[in-house]
């Protein structure tokens, strides 16, 4: 918590009021208000007087030993994205720097703050400074020090992949070559036979079905791997194989066709194909404006937030605009005078 949140949590335990603290240390109740409401802070020679007060060490006071839970840093990495669709990308940096300030040492923080901000440069790359992916890169590195293991290993597989971007490879594989080898078990499948056994059904369910997510979106990251070696193979029909597969995987497990509409796209793009990339950008502009829920589906029927955030499709809206706008991309200009895609840019434009 910060300074404010402390002094009024112990204020309210304590019965104490604005003046009675002001009284107290010999400043003005203006004063305290604004440390109250996180306006300025109490000076540095007052703070030990004011631990002594609201009965807490100094240590206490400024949060100097204090760890965030996951469910504040999943708040508050969701807040992030929030910040960002509504307020910009800069503003998500600035909030994302003042939260690592208050708590350098919080590697989950590091990690997940690093993960959302990655991805939100690429979606907002038009508005935010090239500086920023340095900020990024740095809290990977820091969060690569931490004591646990999945903090660490899951900072240095992110940091693989940036030096896989700058054509590093030799770092990349020595990184790679320190990253422990995937179990040959499957705890969350004996966790929720577990629950089943326990007669915690709920629970085996809820498990379960959130591991069919995690496996699906693994499954088509491996597609869209193996669709991309076709195309540099120059396999048409496997291709069009591999892209048909992601469109019956998502049919089956329930899921939005986000995946295979990225795939059809590299596919139009790969056979020069006019007609199928209009209708495939057209297809993407009606999912990404249209509300979005699997709350129907029997296979996700006890986790909670079963619909697509609006917000995440307006933000991918926005990118895919800025991608298709973008001169030095070379992907679309089989399109770009087509007065077709003229007028579906134009409305993409308009659903923003």
């Amino acid at each position: 918590m910060k300074i404010d949140q402390i002094l009024r949590k112990k204020m309210s335990e304590q019965n104490l009021k604005q003046k009675d603290v002001a009284e107290r240390l010999g400043v003005t109740t203006a004063a305290v208000s604004k440390w109250a409401n996180g306006l300025s802070y109490p000076d540095i020679t007052l703070l030990p007087a004011l631990a002594r007060l609201l009965r807490i060490d100094v240590n206490t006071l400024l949060s100097f030993h204090e760890e965030l839970s996951r469910q504040e840093v999943a708040d508050f990495v969701n807040q992030l994205s929030q910040i960002a669709a509504t307020s910009g990308a800069e503003q998500a940096f600035q909030q994302a720097e003042k939260m690592i300030q208050q708590y350098p040492t919080c590697h989950l923080l590091l990690l997940n703050v690093a993960i959302i901000m990655n991805g939100l440069y690429y979606m907002y790359e038009s508005e935010t400074a090239a500086a920023s992916l340095t900020k990024i890169e740095d809290w990977y590195l820091r969060a690569a020090q931490s004591d646990d293991p999945a903090i660490r290993n899951q900072a240095n597989a992110c940091l693989i992949n940036k030096y896989m971007e700058r054509s590093e490879f030799d770092k990349a594989q020595d990184l790679l070559d320190i990253l422990p080898l995937e179990p040959s078990f499957d705890r969350s499948y004996i966790q929720a036979t577990l629950y089943i056994k326990q007669e915690k059904w709920k629970e085996a369910a809820k498990l379960t079905e959130a591991s069919i997510l995690q496996y699906s979106a693994h499954l088509q990251s491996y597609l869209t791997l193996l669709a991309e070696t076709a195309i540099l193979e120059d396999q048409p029909e496997a291709v069009d194989h591999l892209v048909k597969t992601s469109q019956q995987l998502e049919k089956l497990l329930d899921s939005p066709a986000l995946t295979s509409f990225g795939l059809r796209l590299k596919q139009a793009i790969y056979l020069k194909d006019q007609a199928t990339l209009l209708k495939t950008l057209q297809d993407m502009l009606q999912l990404l404006t249209t509300p979005w829920s699997f709350d129907q589906s029997h296979l996700y029927r006890h986790l909670p937030n079963k619909e697509m955030d609006p917000l995440l499709g307006k933000t991918l809206l926005r990118k895919l605009v800025e991608d298709l706008e973008n001169s030095s991309l070379n992907d679309y200009d089989l399109v770009k005078d087509s007065p077709d895609f003229q007028m579906l840019l134009l409305e993409m434009k308009n659903r923003l």
